[in-house]
Parts: structure tokens; C-alpha cells; sequence
């Protein structure tokens, strides 16, 4: 092949011939010099150099065929040694050879158009198609081929998190015409993992059948630390040779937001409660540890919660989140004006921070009073009880003071909470409401009669009134202030019992008296006095009840009915226990008598009866 480069220098059938004559002038002088003194040698050897020139310019006078000549590099530039270089036509195969060990072939071919393919296992397989000259070298000059399995990354540059994972597709084709095998390798930071997957199953290795493709996924769990990393994929063929493909896997916080305010702006008043919700998330496939605080321009009372319990450190799981809780506690004194807090949470691997605002406003409290009884009947002595509801309608919080126009002064009155405490003043938030109870203590004796007042709730300017009513009713009560009902003494006697009668009222009684409702029979009972005409409230009445008791009467329990009564009232009846006794002489007597009376018939018996 190199000795027919060798001896063309143009293309035209003359210079071809001087060229040829020329070498063999030089070849011939080369020969007389080397071997001079055999002079038959150098005469056959002429011989055969005429014979060939006349050969050869026949075979370029008829000049039917070129040749085709080119060179096969790999994608290095490398020469493909050993390749097979086939030349066809209409479908037939023509002619063949193979590259030499600097990837050079030369074919020759009649004129005519070819269709030149390169085949090498490691190596894709190309066509080319040439036109062929008689007479003429025609050069396709170099040809690239690359390597049978082509590696295709589809991203080759791509920013990520710190500790995420991310899947990167990776495409595989052999575009060659033998079986190709092939491990794949991976290099990355050695504190990152690396796995090349296919349906969930790792792959280290793959045989590609000509023309198959295979899509894997290049799973990449980077590290925590930021910066720009270079990981290569390498594809060992069987036949030797590497192929890698880079990526550029960039190592951000941009864009990593991992604290969010989930409202940002409230209003609230002086002793409001304020909560704001922030989301807190771990968007790293590793668990991490947040250290929490609150930033505040005043000395307010903070408190940062999650799930309902106050903290200052969370530790988050792999790719969660949480829900934290600002709560703020304005004073009664804040100002008006703007309010600015923030979170921040910081952690080894990334920090949040994110600001909320709050705005105070006073505003002005409204009062409003209400009740479902603004009028009540109570008697004297007794105690006036009003529910009413205190509402704070206004857009700021208040403390209520209470007082009351119209009320006689004797009435004494107060607050008290549902609870049953005594209480001056309540404090309502904004939009509150509170129940309270005001107790109104009606003076013993005072006569009936319908008065009408106003309660009043005063706070900061503002002003509620109720318009309330009281109808005083009279009470009229009469008891005993006896407690034992019993006397006791002599058959014939006559016995005086003492009864005390006590107006148990707030009111007057009058014409007071002690009725008999019913007396032993032969028994004589009087009260004295008769009647007592007025009774004050808690005072007492004493009547002398006396009871004569009949001679004959037998010893034992008599009972007497009575009541208490007066134009206004009656106690319950009672009864007054009387125990009669008989005297020592008059049993003796009665015992004599009999006595008497069983010795005369004793005398009888003797003297008559016992004819």
C-alpha cells in the first residue's frame, strides 16, 4: 500500500509515467553502485525494470479504476487499528480491508459511486459514501468513529440542596454492530452516595445487543457541605476503553427557605394574646437540630410553642416539618404604633429567620348592659338578686366600674361574680362579655312600695346604663319563740302556762291573739292578755295561758289546741301537753274506804252467810 503512495505524484498518465521511469533510473543507479562488478546482474536487472515500465504504462493507458484511501481515528484522534472497512454497491459487498496500524486503508475500486462502511467491535458502526474517479486517488481524508456504547447525561449542570437526593437520568446506546459489555463507574466527593439503578435493582454492569438503548437513574445523595462538585460517570467497554461524561452538581442554600411565616400581620389591643403560626421545615434527607429564638425590640412577654409545649430546640426528621407557635402577650400599657418579632432558627447545616408585624391600636371601649329581669318583687328583709350581662363591644379593653342612681339610701347594695364573690370592678377584653350579680338588700319593715333606679357601667369615657325596678313587698310572719309544750300537775289544780309568740316578719303584725282551737272536756282554759295590738319585727309577745283542771278528773295526758294569729299572719296550730297526777291523802283515803268496805262484807259473810 505504502509503495503505490509511493509512486503516484498527479493524477495525469504522463506524470504517473515520468514518475515511475524516474524511480527506476534512481533504483538502477542504486543497484550498478551497490553491485558494479557483475555486469549480467545489472543487465537482467534492467531487463526487468523495461518490462515492468511497459507494464505499467499499460495498465495506466487503460486506466477503468481509482482508489479510494482515508484515514480511522477514535474521539481522541487515536488510530483505530484493526478496522474493517467494507465497500459496497447496489447492496453487494464489494471489496474489504482493514486499517493498518496508524488507522490508514486505500481500496481500489472501478469508477463508480460506493457506499464505504467501518466496522470495529468497541466502536460505532458508520457509512460514508464516495464517488470513485478512474484513474484518480480519491481521499475521504480522516473519519471519525466514536465508541460503540454512548454515554448521554442528561443534565450536566444542576444546583441542589445540602443533604438532598436527587435522580439524574442516564442514557446508554451501542450503536455498533457487535454484543457490547461494559461496567459503569462512578467518582463523586467520597462523603456523598452514589447508586445507578434500573426498576429499583442497582447496575454495574450492562451487555447492550447492537442498536439497544437503556435508560438508568443516577440516584445522588449529596453531602451538607455547600460548594461546586464534579461527579464522573465512566464507561469501561470489554475491548478496553474508557468513557466518561461529567456533571456539575452545584451545592446551594439559595433558595432553601426552611422558616415561614404563616401570617404575617395582625392587629391587637393593649392585653390582647397574639399568636402567629410559622412553619418549620427539614427539607434534607438527614435529621437536623434547630436552635429557636425570638427577636423582639420590646420588653414583651414571648412564648414560642410547638405542638401546644414550649421550646427553644426542635429536632427534626429527614424531609418534615412543624408548626410553631408565637405567642405574644401586649401589655395594658403598649403604645400605639407598629411592632416588629422574628423567628430565627439555626442549625450546623442551614438557618431560617422570618418577621412578622403587629400593630397596636387603643381604640375606645363600648359598654353595653342587659338582663331578663329589670324588675324584681322581693319583701322587706329580703335580698333583690339582678342578672345582667356586661358586654365590652368596643376595640379596646376595659376596666368597668359600677354604680347606682335612685336607690334609697337605706338600701345597701353589691357586685358579686357567678362564683358568689364579692367584687367593685371586672375588666373585659375587647369583643369580651362578662355576667355579673347585683344584690340589693331590702330593710326589714319597710313598707311596700315600687322603686325605680338606673345601674350604670363606667370605663374610660364610656357609659351603659340599666333602667331597673324593685317592688317591695310586705312580709308578715308570726311564730313561736316556745320551744316546750308541756305542763304537768294535781287533778283539781289550775295550771298557768307561759307562751311566747315573736313577729318573725319585716313587717307589723297587729291584733295579735292566741286562739283555743280545742280543750279538754270540763276543763277551763283562758289567755290573758286577750290581744296585743301591734307587734314590731322581731319582737315577742308573751301570753299566760291558765287551765283549771276538773276535781274528778282521772290522772293522765290531756292535750289543749291552740294558735298564734294576727290580721296579717297565723302560726301553725300546736298542741300544749297536760299531765294530771293524783294527791298522796286522797289515795289513801280512797284506799281506806275500800279497805272499809271489803271488812264489812267479810262481817256479813261470817254472820249471814254461812246459813
Amino acid at each position: 500500500m505504502y509503495s503505490i503512495k509511493g509512486y503516484i505524484c498527479d493524477g495525469t498518465p504522463e506524470g504517473r509515467e515520468y514518475s515511475i521511469l524516474r524511480q527506476l533510473k534512481s533504483r538502477s543507479l542504486l543497484f550498478s553502485v551497490v553491485n558494479s562488478r557483475n555486469l549480467k546482474s545489472v543487465l537482467a536487472l534492467a531487463l526487468l525494470l523495461l518490462l515492468a515500465v511497459g507494464l505499467a504504462r499499460q495498465v495506466l493507458s487503460s486506466g477503468a479504476s481509482g482508489t479510494v484511501t482515508g484515514y480511522l481515528v477514535d474521539e481522541n484522534g487515536e488510530p483505530i487499528v484493526g478496522a474493517r472497512v467494507e465497500a459496497w454497491q447496489g447492496g453487494l459487498l464489494i471489496t474489504t480491508t482493514e486499517t493498518d496500524s496508524v488507522g490508514h486503508f486505500m481500496l481500489e475500486l472501478d469508477a463508480g459511486t460506493y457506499t464505504l462502511k467501518f466496522l470495529k467491535k468497541g466502536y460505532e458502526t458508520k457509512t460514508v459514501s464516495v464517488k470513485v474517479s478512474a484513474r484518480e486517488i480519491n481521499s475521504i481524508g480522516t473519519i471519525t468513529l466514536e465508541y460503540a456504547v454512548q454515554l448521554t447525561v442528561v443534565y450536566k449542570h444542576i444546583k441542589v440542596a445540602p443533604g438532598s437526593t436527587v435522580t439524574i437520568p442516564v442514557q446508554l446506546e451501542n450503536r455498533g454492530e457487535y454484543s457490547e459489555e461494559a461496567s459503569i463507574e462512578i467518582e463523586g466527593p467520597s462523603e456523598w452516595s452514589y447508586k445507578l439503578c434500573s426498576g429499583g435493582v442497582e447496575v454495574k454492569s450492562i451487555t447492550l445487543q447492537p442498536g439497544a438503548k437503556l435508560t438508568l437513574n443516577l440516584e445522588l445523595k449529596v453531602g451538607l457541605e455547600t460548594g461546586v462538585y464534579t461527579v464522573n460517570i465512566s464507561v469501561v467497554e470489554s475491548e478496553g476503553y474508557n468513557y466518561t461524561q461529567s456533571i456539575v452538581v452545584e451545592v446551594s442554600l439559595e433558595g432553601v427557605n426552611v422558616l415561614e411565616a404563616l401570617n404575617v400581620f395582625m392587629e391587637a389591643r393593649p392585653s390582647n394574646i397574639v399568636s402567629y403560626s410559622f412553619k418549620l421545615t427539614n427539607p434534607f434527607s438527614v435529621g437536623i437540630i434547630y436552635n429557636l429564638t425570638v427577636i423582639k425590640d420590646v420588653d414583651w412577654t414571648t412564648i414560642l410553642k410547638a405542638e401546644g409545649v414550649e421550646v427553644s430546640q426542635v429536632y427534626l426528621k429527614p424531609e418534615s416539618s412543624v408548626q410553631l407557635t408565637l405567642e405574644i402577650y401586649v401589655p395594658y400599657t403598649a403604645s400605639e404604633g407598629d411592632y416588629k418579632f422574628a423567628v430565627k432558627a439555626v442549625s450546623e447545616v442551614v438557618s431560617g429567620y422570618a418577621e412578622v408585624s403587629l400593630r397596636i391600636k387603643k381604640g375606645v371601649p363600648i359598654l353595653f348592659l342587659e338582663t331578663s329581669t329589670p324588675s324584681i318583687d322581693a319583701a322587706s328583709g329580703d335580698t333583690a338578686v339582678y342578672s345582667i350581662k356586661v358586654s365590652n363591644k368596643g376595640t379596646r379593653d376595659a376596666e368597668i366600674n359600677f354604680t347606682i342612681v335612685g336607690l334609697p339610701e337605706e338600701f345597701k347594695w353589691s357586685i358579686k361574680d357567678v362564683q358568689g364573690n364579692t367584687i367593685s370592678r371586672i375588666f373585659l377584653k375587647a369583643g369580651g362579655s362578662s355576667t355579673i350579680r347585683l344584690a340589693i338588700k331590702i330593710p326589714p319593715g319597710y313598707k311596700p312600695q315600687y322603686i325605680a333606679f338606673t345601674f350604670k357601667a363606667l370605663a374610660d369615657n364610656s357609659t351603659a346604663e340599666l333602667k331597673l325596678g324593685l317592688n317591695v313587698l310586705g312580709k308578715y310572719e308570726i311564730d313561736y319563740y316556745t320551744e316546750n309544750f308541756y305542763i304537768e300537775g294535781y287533778v283539781g289544780d289550775t295550771l298557768t302556762f307561759g307562751l311566747e309568740v315573736v313577729n318573725t316578719g319585716y313587717n307589723d303584725l297587729t291584733e295579735v291573739k292566741v286562739v283555743l282551737v280545742k280543750v279538754p272536756q270540763d276543763f277551763n282554759v283562758t289567755v290573758e292578755p286577750d290581744v296585743v295590738s301591734v307587734l314590731k319585727p322581731g319582737e315577742k309577745a308573751v301570753f299566760t295561758i291558765k287551765i283549771e283542771t276538773p276535781s274528778d278528773a282521772n290522772a293522765g295526758d290531756y292535750y289543749v289546741f291552740l294558735k298564734a294569729v294576727s290580721n296579717e299572719d297565723e302560726a301553725p296550730q300546736v298542741s300544749l301537753h297536760i299531765f294530771l297526777k293524783q294527791r298522796t291523802e286522797t289515795t289513801l283515803l280512797a284506799v281506806a274506804a275500800v279497805a272499809a268496805v271489803v271488812v264489812a262484807l267479810i262481817i256479813v259473810y261470817w254472820k249471814y252467810g254461812r246459813r
